[in-house]
């Protein structure tokens, strides 16, 4: 014969609802306070659907504002990350001008947005947008692509490579370029290749 199925008190439900919430569990909960398969399931979509009809004000407006304060604290989190992933790659760039700044965020548009990267690098978005619409052409778009390539695989070699290493690694990726021109890029950039002592 089945046992009849315990009732518990509505406060009980709601301590554990938030509980689940804050503790992201579900299965672990119902073991540890030896509640029935799925109850605090059940529990959870009943709130979510009745709201403050079947459970008290007080408790459904704190676990709004405690999801509203969580989301928006991963949003922070989201965008901290990214702000310093865009200072990380743009660092060769940071004392090089306004002209290599902008050429940074135009090769990195599919990767970050403009206005991030406009904020973050202290440029304005107005300004970066004439000069893309304005002075970029062909040659320069060709220019850009070349020192984003010269540039990651001179950082990725712990800035061990010279312009002959990095003309053979650019060549085997398809690049038609040679040690003397990617020396002048390195110029450029202020790149030196560091001597093994």
């Amino acid at each position: 014969m089945t046992g009849k199925r315990k009732k518990y008190e509505c406060v009980f439900k709601e301590k554990l609802v938030i509980t689940s919430y804050e503790r992201n569990c579900i299965t672990t909960l119902e073991n540890e306070f030896g509640l029935f398969s799925g109850a605090l399931t059940r529990w959870r979509q009943h709130f979510e659907k009745s709201g403050s009809k079947n459970y008290s004000s007080d408790f459904y407006l704190n676990l709004r504002s405690t999801d509203l304060r969580i989301r928006r604290l991963r949003q922070k989190i989201n965008k901290t990350d990214l702000k310093f992933e865009i200072l990380k790659k743009a660092g060769p760039y940071l004392n090089k001008g306004r002209e290599s700044l902008f050429q940074f965020i135009y090769s990195n548009e599919k990767s970050f947005s403009v206005k991030l990267m406009c904020s973050v690098l202290q440029a304005g978005t107005v300004t970066y947008s004439r000069w893309k619409n304005h002075i970029l052409n062909d040659t320069q778009k060709r220019q850009i692509l070349l020192e984003q390539e010269i540039t990651s695989i001179f950082f990725a070699s712990k800035q061990r490579y010279g312009s002959k290493r990095i003309a053979a690694e650019m060549q085997n990726l398809g690049y038609q370029i040679t040690g003397s021109g990617v020396r002048k890029y390195m110029e450029k950039l202020g790149f030196s290749a560091r001597v093994k002592k």
